[in-house]
C-alpha cells in the first residue's frame, strides 16, 4: 500500500473518529456502515476482522492493517493458507497440541501480512508452546498412573492403618492434652511475668508523667500568677496615670482661676489709680471756678441745684456691684460723653459706677447751657450756678464711688464661680452584670446599649452637676465586678469620696453580696464613705420578672446607714436623682468638715 493510500485511510479514520479518541467503537462503526447501506451482519463481520486484539475498538493501525490484509487476502490468500499448512506439517504430532488452532492460524496470517519478519519468531514460540504442552501432557499421564497406583496401595493400607491410627490418635490426644496443659501453664506463667513487668514499667512511667505534670502545673500557676500580677500593676499604673491627668486638669483649672483673679485685681488697682487721678484733676478744675460761682444769685443757684439733684438721684442709684464691673470692662469709659441710649445699655454689660453721676452732672451742665438761650441777661448767672452745682455733685459722686469700691473690693470672685468647684471621686461597685457600665453611660451620655461588653479593669468618666446651687465635678470610676478584679476595686475604695453600690433587682445573689461589698468598703476606707445603695433594672419589675422587694433594699440601707434608690439604666429613671443625692451628701460632709476646721 502506497503512502498516499495510507494518508487517505488516516483522513478517513479521523473523519469517522467523532470524539478524537484515536479509536472507533462498535456503535460508531455500525453508524458509518448504516450510512453506507451495509447490513448489520456484514458490518459486524467486518468489525470483528478489523478488531484484531478483540478489545471492542478499532485503532488507526488496525484500520490500515485491515485494508492491507484485505488486499493481500485478495491476492495472496492462498499463499498464507499454504504457509500455515506447511508449518503444521513441520510440527507433525505436536500440531495437535496447538490450542485454539483457528485463532492461531488467523494470527499467523495477520502477522504474515503485516509483519512477515516476525513469522519465524512466532513459529518458534508456537513450537516451544507445543513442546511444553506435550511434555506436560506426558507428565500428567505419568502422574495419573502414579496416583492410581498410590490410590490402590492406599486403599489396601487404609484398612490396616485404621486400627493403628485410632490407637495413635488416642495416644496422641492424651499426649497432646498433657503437652497443651504444660504449654498453657508455661504460657500463663510467662504472661504473668510479662504482665507484672509491664505493670512495673507503666507505674514508673506514670510516676514520671505525674512528676512532669506537677512541674508543668506549678510552672503554669507561677506564670499565671506573674501574669495576673503584671496585669494588676499595669491596671494600677493606668489608673494612676488617669488620676494624675485628672489632678493635672484640676491644677490647670486652679491655675486658670488664679490667673483670672490676678488679672481682675490688676484691673481693679488700675481703675483705682485712674479714678484718683481723675478726681484730683476734677478738684483742681472746680477750685478754679469757685470765684465765678460766688457771683451768681442765690435764687438761680437753688433752682439749678434742684434740677441737678434730680439728675444726681437718677444716675447715682446704680447697685454697688456694677462699679467694679465697669472698671473691669473699660476704665476709660469715665472720660466719654455718652448719650442716653448708651447709659441705658450699660447694665447689659454688667457696668455702671459712680462715674455715671459725673457724666450726669456734665450732661446737666450742657442741657442748662441750652436753657440759658432764653434770656441773654441770665446766661452768666446760670452758668456760674451750674458750675457750682457740678462741683458739689462731683464731690458727692466721687465720695460715693470710692466708698462702694472700698466696701466690696473682692466682688470679682463671682465671675470665677463656675470654675472653682472641687472634684469628687465616686466609685461604681457591685457584682458583674448588675448594670454599672449602663448606669454610667446613661448618666454621662444619656444612652443605653443592649449588648454591652463586660468591663475589664476600670473605666473612667467625668460629670459636672449643679447640686444645691453649686457646681460639683464628679470623677466616676466604673470597676469590674468579677472576682478576679476585686483587688483592683479595693485600691479605688481607699481614695474614694463616695460609692454607688449597685445590685440587680432580678438577681437575688447580687443583692446578698451587697453585705460583702459594704464590709470590703469599710475595711479598706480610712473614713466613713457615703454609700448610695442602688437597685438597678427596676424596669424588669413591670415585666413580671421575679425581683427583690423594694422593702428589702430599704431595710438593708437602714442597717448600714446608707442612701437607697431603685433605678433603670434602660429608661433612665432615677439615674440622675441617685447621683444628685449622693453628691448632696458629699457637699454636706465637706461643709461640716470645713466648719470643724479651725480658721
Amino acid at each position: 500500500m502506497s503512502a498516499e493510500e495510507q494518508d487517505r485511510l488516516r483522513c478517513l479514520f479521523h473523519v469517522y473518529d467523532v470524539d478524537n479518541s484515536g479509536r472507533i467503537e462498535r456503535n460508531e462503526f455500525l453508524t458509518i456502515c448504516a450510512e453506507l447501506q451495509v447490513s448489520v451482519d456484514e458490518a459486524d463481520r467486518i468489525f470483528n476482522r478489523l478488531d484484531v486484539d478483540n478489545d471492542g475498538t478499532i485503532t488507526l493501525l488496525e484500520f490500515i492493517s485491515g485494508f492491507r490484509y484485505g488486499e493481500v487476502m485478495d491476492s495472496d490468500g492462498g499463499d498464507v493458507s499454504a504457509a500455515w499448512e506447511n508449518f503444521e506439517r513441520r510440527l507433525g504430532e505436536q500440531a495437535k497440541f496447538i490450542p485454539r488452532t483457528e485463532e492461531a492460524a488467523t494470527l499467523y496470517q495477520n502477522i504474515s501480512l503485516t509483519e512477515p519478519r516476525l513469522i519465524n519468531l512466532f513459529e518458534k514460540v508456537i513450537t516451544n508452546f507445543t513442546k511444553e504442552i506435550k511434555q506436560q501432557n506426558s507428565e500428567m499421564e505419568n502422574l495419573a498412573l502414579t496416583i492410581k497406583r498410590v490410590q490402590d496401595q492406599a486403599s489396601m493400607q487404609l484398612s490396616e492403618m485404621d486400627d493403628e491410627i485410632d490407637q495413635r490418635i488416642h495416644a496422641a490426644e492424651r499426649k497432646t492434652r498433657e503437652q497443651e496443659k504444660k504449654q498453657t501453664e508455661t504460657a500463663l506463667s510467662e504472661l504473668r511475668r510479662s504482665y507484672e513487668t509491664e505493670m512495673c514499667e507503666l507505674q514508673c512511667v506514670k510516676r514520671i508523667v505525674l512528676t512532669f505534670l506537677l512541674f508543668i502545673t506549678h510552672s503554669y500557676s507561677s506564670y499565671l500568677q506573674e501574669n495576673q500580677r503584671l496585669k494588676q500593676e499595669l491596671m494600677k499604673s493606668q489608673t494612676e496615670v488617669a488620676c494624675l491627668r485628672s489632678e493635672m486638669d484640676s491644677l490647670k483649672t486652679e491655675l486658670t482661676d488664679q490667673s483670672i483673679k490676678i488679672k481682675i485685681n490688676i484691673l481693679y488697682y488700675i481703675y483705682i489709680y485712674s479714678f484718683c487721678a481723675d478726681r484730683t484733676a476734677n478738684r483742681k478744675l472746680h477750685d478754679s471756678n469757685d470765684g465765678l460761682r460766688s457771683a451768681l444769685e442765690r435764687t438761680s443757684r437753688v433752682k439749678l441745684f434742684g434740677q441737678r439733684m434730680d439728675d444726681f438721684t437718677l444716675y447715682s442709684c446704680r447697685p454697688s456691684c456694677d462699679t467694679l464691673a465697669l472698671a473691669m470692662c473699660d476704665p476709660g469709659l469715665r472720660h466719654r460723653h455718652s448719650s442716653e441710649c448708651e447709659e441705658d445699655s450699660l447694665p447689659e454689660i454688667y457696668m455702671d459706677s459712680g462715674l455715671s453721676t459725673l457724666r450726669g452732672s456734665h450732661r446737666g451742665y450742657d442741657s442748662e447751657q441750652e436753657v440759658k438761650g432764653q434770656e441773654e441777661e441770665e446766661e452768666k448767672e446760670k452758668k456760674g450756678e451750674d458750675d457750682n452745682n457740678d462741683s458739689l455733685m462731683g464731690k458727692n459722686s466721687d465720695t460715693e464711688v470710692f466708698k462702694r469700691m472700698t466696701i466690696n473690693p473682692n466682688q470679682h470672685t463671682d465671675l470665677s464661680y463656675m470654675t472653682s468647684e472641687k472634684a469628687y471621686r465616686i466609685v461604681l461597685a457591685g457584682d458583674a452584670a448588675v448594670g454599672k457600665s449602663s448606669f454610667l453611660l446613661r448618666l454621662c451620655k444619656n444612652e443605653f446599649k443592649l449588648n454591652s461588653s463586660a468591663t475589664l479593669g476600670v473605666d473612667f468618666q467625668m460629670k459636672t452637676l449643679i447640686v444645691d446651687g453649686e457646681p460639683v465635678s464628679l470623677q466616676l470610676w466604673d470597676t469590674a465586678g468579677q472576682e478576679r478584679f476585686r483587688s483592683i476595686a479595693k485600691s479605688y475604695f481607699r481614695r474614694a469620696d463616695g460609692v454607688l453600690l449597685l445590685y440587680d433587682v432580678t438577681c437575688e445573689k447580687s443583692f446578698l453580696n451587697v453585705r460583702e461589698w459594704v464590709d470590703m468598703i469599710e475595711d479598706v476606707s480610712q473614713e466613713d464613705i457615703p454609700i448610695m445603695l442602688v437597685g438597678n433594672k427596676s424596669d424588669l419589675r413591670q415585666d413580671g420578672a421575679s425581683c427583690v422587694p423594694t422593702s428589702y433594699g430599704e431595710k438593708l440601707a437602714m442597717t448600714y446607714n446608707t442612701l437607697f434608690c431603685e433605678t433603670s439604666a434602660k429608661d433612665g429613671s432615677n439615674i440622675l436623682e441617685a447621683v444628685l443625692h449622693l453628691a448632696s451628701r458629699l457637699l454636706l460632709m465637706r461643709k461640716v468638715t470645713i466648719s470643724r476646721c479651725p480658721t
